[in-house]
This record gives structure tokens, C-alpha cells and sequence, in this order.
């Protein structure tokens, strides 16, 4: 593993960590600029939202 070179990686780094331990989500080992819209959606996704939220009353 790289370690970040600069205050941008390092804080990106620190939020993927803390996500990680959270979820238990991994992101594959790849550079950010190879990773897909899809991987990045599964990763990031509140897994305690079973639908997205929404604005307003139920029906």
C-alpha cells in the first residue's frame, strides 16, 4: 500500500479508512482514476438506507 503524498490523498485516504471500518466495504486496489462510477456508488452507498430518502409524506 502507497502511502498519501499529500494533504488531498492523505484526507482521501482518512475517509475511505473510517468508511471501510464503518460498512466493512473494501475498495479494490487500484488508483482512483481506474476505479468505476458503479464501484465508487456501491462503496460510498449509506448501507442503512434500504431506499433513498424522500422529501414529503408517505401516501
Amino acid at each position: 500500500m502507497d502511502l498519501p503524498r499529500g494533504d488531498d490523498e492523505y484526507l482521501a485516504f482518512l475517509l475511505v479508512a473510517n468508511w471501510s471500518l464503518h460498512t466493512g466495504r473494501r475498495l479494490r486496489e487500484a488508483p482512483p482514476e481506474e476505479l468505476t462510477e458503479g464501484e465508487l456508488m456501491e462503496f460510498w452507498s449509506d448501507p442503512t438506507w434500504e431506499t433513498a430518502p424522500t422529501l414529503g409524506h408517505s401516501p
